[in-house]
């Protein structure tokens, strides 16, 4: 009896020692801060301005100190989502359900998922989902919010209006966003792109060289206005930015290479003076009025436009006269082409220029040279 008692006992103490070796020691947090929402908060702001590898790094954090944090895993397949890695996508997103009770924010992070990744019927799953959250939490403005971005995105833009006016009129945390983009699509809406392609360069927060020889030469039809008006190109070379180059060695490989090509041989826009193009840099404001100014002088004829405003005292506190672009900044925003902002009176020469601005101008500009479109 005794030796089957010593048994039991013996048993139980190595089923106990096995136990706690095997057990993974608990990552204990270092502050009050060191917590898995702070986390998650700080990851999602990191993938809210693309930084990714920071973002891996606060969420994977977040997991590490709770586990069964479903939030964690949920912000992880996004952030993977946007670098591509499908895979790590799809088993974060799989683990956040697994490890937790679905909530309402796990199903937005699923609606996401869905969005992000745009596999097959993502559009139907992405609404599904979020459907599920709405079972949960009716008349939720984060709901509306992120249910007008799905419509948005899947270019439903009428549903997508609906949604962001719910959340306008909730006068929430989601208002400013959705302010802005219901602002956009109307723009959009006004604009009406008339290609695939200029569609998909409008909805850029900012475009580049490359994206803005596109637009005019699909969007604005540059070539046939300035067969239309017979445009002598002899003088027309945007000032400070160097002589045109036959092809530069650095659009060669760019997917834009034929658009590029067309808008070097019109001069609208020229090489820098190291003879490259730069195709993938960020269009500057300034930049932008250099190639309207050489449309106008192209169309309109008149090379005196190059130099109108030259010696006056700059009318822009943040633009002093002798700016390499002054001329077309004024010859632009007197012409109500590129305007000044309201608010400030200041023109913000180096600022980015989006895809909805860029085609606004040219919609703008269309109509300033009463050009059908």
């Amino acid at each position: 009896m005794k030796n089957i008692f010593y048994h039991i006992i013996l048993f139980s103490l190595l089923l106990l020692l096995g136990t706690s070796c095997s057990k993974k020691p608990v990552v204990e947090p270092q502050s009050q801060l060191d917590n898995p929402e702070y986390h998650y908060q700080s990851g999602m702001d990191q993938l809210k301005n693309e930084n990714y590898s920071d973002a891996l790094s606060s969420l994977n954090r977040s997991i590490q100190l709770d586990k069964n944090f479903g939030a964690g895993y949920g912000a992880l397949s996004l952030v993977y989502g946007k670098m591509n890695q499908k895979k790590e996508s799809t088993n974060n997103i799989e683990k956040a359900f697994d490890v937790q009770r679905p909530d309402i924010r796990l199903w937005i992070l699923k609606s996401r998922y869905f969005t992000i990744l745009q596999d097959n019927k993502w559009l139907k799953n992405s609404l599904k989902a979020l459907e599920e959250a709405e079972e949960l939490s009716p008349n939720n403005e984060e709901i509306y919010y992120f249910r007008a971005e799905t419509y948005r995105i899947g270019k439903e833009y009428g549903n997508a209006g609906k949604e962001y006016v719910k959340v306008i009129e909730k006068k929430g945390r989601f208002f400013d966003a959705a302010n802005t983009q219901y602002e956009s699509m109307q723009i959009l809406q006004r604009i009406s792109p008339g290609t695939i392609i200029g569609e998909k360069i409008s909805l850029l927060d900012a475009i580049t060289r490359a994206d803005l020889a596109v637009l005019l030469v699909e969007e604005f039809k540059i070539g046939d206005v300035y067969e239309k008006h017979g445009a002598n190109l002899s003088s027309l070379a945007a000032p400070g930015m160097g002589q045109a180059a036959a092809v530069p060695q650095d659009i060669n490989n760019n997917w834009a290479k034929k658009w590029i090509t067309t808008i070097l041989d019109l001069k609208t826009l020229t090489v820098y003076p190291d003879g490259t193009f730069q195709p993938n840099r960020i269009l500057s404001r300034s930049e932008f009025s250099l190639a309207i100014q050489s449309i106008l002088v192209s169309v309109l004829k008149d090379p005196d436009l190059e130099r109108k405003y030259f010696g006056e005292e700059s009318r822009y506190r943040d633009i002093p006269s002798n700016h390499f672009a002054y001329n077309a900044i004024a010859l632009s925003a007197e012409r109500g082409l590129m305007p000044v902002d309201e608010m400030t009176g200041l023109f913000y020469p180096d600022r980015n220029v989006s895809g909805l601005q860029a085609m606004e101008v040219i919609r703008k500009l269309q109509t300033n040279l009463s050009l059908q479109f």
